[in-house]
């Protein structure tokens, strides 16, 4: 007898296949898709089942908040500081310089230093200015000063506040200095308010800026009316000078009323910028001095 017997024969595995229904199919015709325009998932017969459907994963990512988006924007894009990249942002493209933005970001700076979009200039400049970190504390008493000043240069001011209020101030003066010289070169056609006048004894001249004594009068409501219509802006800010306010509004009061003051203040600037514009105060005073002086 053998010690080792033979191995069993192998085991046969036989695999039973059933046959599942096949769906059916609907091919649409051409004639149902120039009627419909193009083939939809509608028209296929094959239905997906309820638990396959609720069983899938969503790929959308939640929605982020603004906070959330402004780490995004802040971090990963490798600005060393929120002025390089706001200098990047409004950078100022000169004249025959090759322009490195992108069509994207020329047109969302475009629309928003026009106002197109939902938050414009109007409430980015509170924020920035309202600010509890742009304004200097009272012991850095360099930055402290700083505020509304017109020499000390815009470089050497580091917080915001400061900076622009000083900015500001200059853009103002350097308007007021524009205006008053616009206002004392111009020359109004109308003999009643000329300003540049001119006189003659033996009347040979032809200038337009000569007038008689019947035109020399002086009002100084019109002349108010006048300074007020020429420049809105010249008269506003003499306004902030002359006038009295209650409850965050201008007052007129009966005794020193604040335009006749503003009519004599806006005539010496004009004078004192062209010495032949004295057709506004300075004739008119003149004579009523010299009247007073021969009485």
């Amino acid at each position: 007898m053998d010690e080792n017997p033979p191995p069993p024969p192998p085991v046969t595995k036989v695999r039973a296949y059933r046959r599942l229904p096949v769906p059916k199919l609907t091919i649409p015709t051409i004639e149902s898709i120039r009627a419909k325009g193009t083939f939809s998932a509608s028209d296929s017969s094959v239905v997906p089942s309820p638990s396959s459907a609720s069983t899938q994963i969503s790929l959308r990512a939640p929605k982020r908040t603004c906070w959330q988006k402004m780490d995004h924007v802040l971090t990963p894009y490798g600005f060393d500081s929120l002025g390089e990249f706001l200098s990047v942002l409004f950078h100022p493209r000169k004249r025959g310089e090759k322009d490195l933005r992108s069509r994207s970001h020329r047109h969302t700076v475009a629309a928003f230093l026009k106002g197109q979009s939902k938050i414009t200039m109007a409430d980015i400049i509170p924020l920035i200015f309202n600010h509890h970190h742009s304004r200097p504390k009272r012991r850095d008493a360099d930055q402290y000063s700083a505020a509304f000043s017109p020499t000390k240069p815009l470089s050497h001011i580091r917080y915001a506040r400061p900076c622009l209020s000083s900015w500001a101030t200059r853009l103002v003066g350097d308007r007021i200095y524009y205006r008053v010289g616009q206002l004392a070169r111009k020359n109004r056609t109308d003999a009643r308010t000329c300003r540049h006048l001119r006189a003659t004894t033996n009347k040979r001249t032809n200038s337009k800026d000569v007038i008689e004594w019947e035109d020399v009068a002086i009002s100084v409501e019109e002349l108010a009316a006048l300074y007020q219509q020429e420049d809105e802006f010249l008269w506003y800010l003499t306004e902030c000078f002359a006038a009295s306010r209650k409850g965050g509004k201008v007052i007129a009061r009966k005794i020193r009323p604040h335009p006749i003051i503003q009519v004599g203040a806006i005539s010496s600037f004009i004078t004192s910028r062209n010495r032949y514009a004295s057709g506004d105060l300075g004739l008119p005073l003149g004579l009523w001095l010299f009247a007073c002086l021969v009485a």
